[in-house]
Order: structure tokens, then sequence, then C-alpha cells
């Protein structure tokens, strides 16, 4: 998704707003849509439908409550042939408790893990049978998946459309970094039809063990980077933010950091994702750009090493 041009000298999204600590550089946010949600009340009611989702790996339902509530219903599965999917239901509510401790419950819905009965079993997939099913449920995002293109729209308006701004872009960036998420194409978030806020949805493949660039992949890091053209036979960072610092976005995490992984740790999640965690958190907040962060100038993309 290489460009040649930036769009998003400011974000679209008036409903947030943002200041900075006098000095500090510190991006400061007000409380989310999601700020103060009880998972558990909202999304504990009694099931009155569901119905199978298609696509994607993990097998998908969207469950309708008796409140009139939808959500995403994903089956925790250990499956040999995709070992990815092992703790992914927990991987959905930890992203929603690191969200919650750094600000970013504007863009992720709460989840909680929650067993579901299946009736019928609306959508078998390898082998599995009816009965109650037991994954992470979470609250529905309506809006349009940024993966919809509209053929009548061009490449710089839907890139304004799908990443809201410089601002937005490096938070969720971050994000996707800090929890380092494996799969963040573009059908892994969408863009509110009517006030553009972008939700992130989707996070049965974080929390990667891996420490390696190539680890994390994330459409929002490959806009950061946008490399477009060769000069002199090397690949040239064309986007701006590219040499910017990603400390500032990193420092809430930096100051949860405790938190973060005493929630990580609680969760469900192993030893080794939260102290992977915890090295992506330390790794971030020194001060390195964000191409030095990702190691864009030491060789191929990650989208280039099949991430």
């Amino acid at each position: 998704m290489a460009r040649t041009s930036d769009p998003h000298a400011a974000s679209v999204k008036s409903w947030l707003t943002r200041a900075r600590n006098a000095g500090s550089g510190t991006a400061v946010q007000q409380s989310g849509d999601f700020a103060g949600t009880d998972p558990q009340r909202a999304l504990s009611g009694r099931v009155v439908g569901v119905e199978g989702l298609g696509g994607g790996i993990s097998e998908t339902y969207v469950v309708t409550l008796e409140s009139g509530q939808k959500a995403n219903f994903k089956v925790a599965v250990v499956a040999p042939e995709d070992p990815r999917e092992e703790g992914g239901a927990e991987s959905e509510v930890a992203a929603w408790e690191v969200a919650k401790l750094v600000g970013m419950d504007d863009m992720v819905p709460p989840a909680i893990i929650r067993e579901i009965d299946v009736p019928g079993d609306p959508r078998p997939r390898r082998g599995y049978g009816p009965g109650v099913k037991r994954g992470s449920l979470a609250l529905w995002q309506e809006g349009r998946p940024a993966a919809d293109y509209d053929p009548n729209e061009s490449p710089d308006a839907h890139n304004a459309r799908v990443f809201d701004g410089q601002e937005d872009l490096q938070r969720a960036a971050m994000f996707d970094y800090i929890i380092g998420n494996q799969d963040r194409h573009e059908g892994n978030w969408v863009v509110g039809r009517a006030d553009g806020k972008i939700r992130l949805i989707d996070h049965n493949l974080a929390f990667t063990e891996a420490e390696g660039r190539g680890s994390v992949y994330s459409e929002f890091l490959d806009r950061i980077r946008t490399m477009t053209q060769k000069d002199s036979g090397e690949e040239r960072l064309l986007n701006p933010l590219s040499d910017q610092s990603a400390a500032r976005f990193a420092a809430t995490y930096l100051a949860k950091k405790s938190q973060i992984l005493a929630k990580l740790g609680a969760s469900g999640l192993s030893a080794s994702k939260v102290a992977a965690v915890a090295s992506r958190i330390d790794r971030a907040a020194s001060g390195l750009s964000w191409a030095d962060l990702m190691g864009w100038n030491d060789g191929p993309s990650m989208r280039d090493q099949g991430s």
C-alpha cells in the first residue's frame, strides 16, 4: 500500500480532543467511547441469537443478546495445524485490558471470556461439533471495513478515510507494536460511516513472543513506513513520520508498564508473551525513530518477509 503523499494533516474526528503536557510532549487523551464500560454487564446477558460469520481463521459467530446488543464471539481453539490460534480468546481480552490502561478505549472494544451455546452449530469447521463453546465475546462494531474500496474513491481519499490523520495513525501503530499484533490488515478495523471513528477489531493473533521486526504486522505501521521509490538502488523513506521519534506514543505504556504486565499475566497469557510485551514497551520508549524501532532501514520490509 505504497503512496507518495500523506494527506493526513489533521484528524477528521472532532469528537476527540487532545492536549499536551507542558514541556513533556506526551499525548494526553480524554476518556474514550468505552471508558467506564463494564464488559461483564454489557456482554453477560442472555443470548437470543447466534449466527455464523464467514471468513477468517477462527470459528466466529455474531451473537445477539437479550438487550439487543450484538457481539462477536470467537471460539478458543488449539489447532495443531496452526499454533497461532492457541490462546486466541485470551488475546482478545488482553488487548482490551491494555487499551483501557493506555487510553485506547476509543478504538478497542471491550471483550470478555464466555461460554456460548451454539445451537445447530451454524458454521461447523474442521469437525467442530455443536454445543457449548468457550471463547472471547467482544462488543460488535458497526462501520465500513477499511478493506472496503470504492472504485470512485482516489487512493489518497481512501487513506484519509481509513487512517484518519497522523495522530491516530501513530496511536494505532504503537498499540499494534506493543501488543505484538501479527494480523492488522485492512479487514481488521472498521470506520464509522457517520462519524469516521476507527475501531480496531480481531486481536486473536496478537501477543507474539518473537522479537524480530518481521514478527509484528500492522497496516498502520506499514502506512508510517510508506516506502515508494528507490534512490541509488536503495529504498527511501517518504513518509515524514518515519523519522520521528515513536517515544511520545509509548510514554503511557511505559508509565503503566507494571499494571499492563500484571493484567496480561492475570489474563492467561504465557510468561514469555508477557515478557515480550515488556521488551517492546522498553524499546518503543527508548527514543528511537519509527524507522529504527521497526528496523526499516536494515533490509526487506515486514511485508516482504511474508508477515
